[in-house]
């Protein structure tokens, strides 16, 4: 398994652990629980993707991005 790809699923289990849920862009509902990751995040044009975007009741907290 590539070196991104597993960072990605130890921080996917790592937010689940922590009562986060886990979602995909492409099916994002903000209003699934209290807190949602959201994973693959698009940014501005020419800056590429959010590994996880953190939300909070109705509004954006963080966003989530593996070191290099």
């Amino acid at each position: 398994m590539p070196a991104e790809q597993a960072a990605r699923q130890t921080i996917d289990n790592l937010l689940t652990q922590a009562g986060w849920t886990m979602q995909d862009v492409g099916y994002a509902n903000g209003h699934a629980s209290r807190g949602v990751a959201v994973r693959g995040l698009p940014l501005n044009e020419g800056l590429g993707f959010a590994d996880h975007a953190l939300y909070g009741p109705h509004r954006p907290l963080a966003f989530a991005e593996r070191a290099a």
